[in-house]
């Protein structure tokens, strides 16, 4: 952008110039000084009897003929003669304490940068590097030690696949066969309803497309509001056209939420039904297997199975509700036998009392908790989990039988030194891999400062520039 030009002024005053913007626009007192005369004119009309020429002969005798008048005009003054400062002068004054500003940011940024890229970053990157190393050594450690394990414990392992491989056709069988099991599949697949389509994504960017036009329609619209180019019906048209596309692209997020878990339960219910299927499933990592010390026996742990994915821990928690509810009733049901039998002439009035206070209330809840229950699939989900988790518990049963019948050759106290070496391990690695994360966060949190800080710099040295550039100077 081209510098504005201004004027070259003179001051009223004292004669100086300078550019218009640093001169001021002040008022000036001028002073004039005028005679009361009278001429032929006036004394012709006195004797003729006029008024006006009368009282011109009669002020002219009688008063002072010497008058001075005061005015006040507008002039172009310096700021020394007017005493004040001018728009040129407040510009530059504003200007140079944004350039006062500006530099000292800077170098306090300048400051910020120097230590991040001399010292804590680089100083980062090695502590990174020499975590990446220890990562890498124990990663290396812990994977011959698991080696180890394997060739001590071969036999071992070796009985326990067998009995796994034997329990997983068993298990398979069983769901098969399980009526409890077939009968809710079959009343799952006669209450199941068709999933919705959704949106495709070509039809969902139309619709986007379409949502912005009509918005930008709406608003010049909007501008003709009061004008003789209103139109009240096309406005609401308009309006009600976009909030039908925003309820099309609208996706309430509980009702997605049921419609992946929906999706997912009916893909699990129909490995229910196929045997390969069943036994992937066994043999997929449902738990933790644990050895105690003390009773030199194996047991399951940590047992899950898909909770997050299907909500059997939201399901949990409103059948806890209902039966929380529940009690609530049988308590004051209770209380209520107890008042009727104490006072039994008011029984009409005790029971519409307790009930309309006591008992509806929670009754209401009741019936909009177990709305909120999906009955069919996940109760067939809940008896695939019981059954799973009583299999892989008969694995471990049978296991122990066999290490104690001495059917399986295992040195269990190696196995003992071996878990706690194993837990050790695994232990020191957790905590490295830790470290290195928080390292990687640190670095990484501390380029963006960097880049962040490279970018504002770039911002204040340009508009310093620009600044000199002006004539503004430190």
């Amino acid at each position: 952008m081209a510098k504005k030009k201004y004027r070259l002024t003179t001051c009223n005053i004292c004669g100086s110039q300078a550019p218009a913007n640093f001169m001021v626009r002040h008022p000036k007192k001028v002073t004039a000084t005028s005679r009361n005369t009278v001429g032929g004119k006036e004394v012709v009309g006195a004797i003729l009897g006029f008024q006006t020429s009368q009282k011109a002969l009669e002020r002219s005798l009688l008063t002072s003929r010497k008058r001075t008048h005061t005015t006040y005009r507008t002039v172009w003054m310096c700021e020394e003669c007017s005493g004040k400062k001018s728009v040129g002068t407040l510009a530059k004054e504003s200007l140079t304490r944004e350039a006062k500003d500006l530099a000292n940011e800077e170098e306090k940024l300048s400051n910020d940068l120097s230590y991040l890229k001399e010292t804590k970053i680089p100083e980062l990157e090695s502590k990174l590097k020499s975590s990446q190393a220890k990562i890498e050594e124990k990663n290396k450690t812990y994977v011959e030690m698991l080696e180890k394990g394997v060739k001590l414990f071969e036999n071992l392992r070796k009985e326990f696949n067998s009995i796994k491989k034997q329990n997983a056709e068993d298990f398979a069988e069983e769901i098969l066969s399980n009526e409890d099991l077939n009968k809710l599949i079959k009343i799952d697949a006669a209450n199941s309803k068709k999933e919705k389509s959704t949106l495709t994504k070509a039809k969902k960017l139309s619709l986007e497309v379409s949502v912005e036009d009509l918005a930008e329609k709406i608003d010049a619209e909007r501008k003709k509001v009061g004008t003789r180019w209103e139109d009240k019906t096309k406005l609401k048209s308009l309006e009600a056209e976009l909030s039908l596309y925003k309820d099309q692209l609208k996706i309430d997020e509980k009702e997605h939420k049921a419609s992946v878990v929906n999706r997912l339960s009916n893909s699990l219910i129909k490995k229910y039904q196929n045997k390969n299927s069943i036994i992937e499933i066994f043999n997929e990592k449902h738990a933790d297997v644990a050895f105690n010390d003390e009773t030199k026996l194996f047991s399951l742990k940590n047992f899950k199975y898909k909770e997050d994915s299907l909500n059997t821990n939201e399901h949990d928690e409103i059948e806890s509700k209902i039966k929380f509810w529940i009690g609530w009733i049988v308590i004051f049901l209770i209380i209520l036998v107890i008042g009727l039998v104490g006072d039994p002439t008011e029984i009409f009035t005790t029971i519409f009392g307790f009930s309309l206070f006591f008992i509806l209330p929670p009754g209401l809840r009741i019936l909009y908790l177990k709305g909120k229950i999906i009955k069919s699939n996940l109760n067939i989900h809940k008896k695939f989990i019981f059954l799973l988790n009583k299999s892989l518990e008969n694995c471990i049963s049978e296991l122990n039988q066999r290490i104690n019948e001495n059917k399986i050759e295992v040195d269990l106290q190696k196995f003992i030194d071996f878990q706690t070496e194993s837990d050790l391990i695994s232990s020191e690695f957790d905590e490295q891999k830790k470290d290195l994360e928080d390292c990687e966060t640190a670095l990484s949190e501390d380029k963006t400062l960097k880049s962040e800080i490279e970018n504002r710099l770039q911002v204040i040295i340009d508009r310093l520039e620009s600044l000199k550039e002006a004539g503004i100077t430190l």
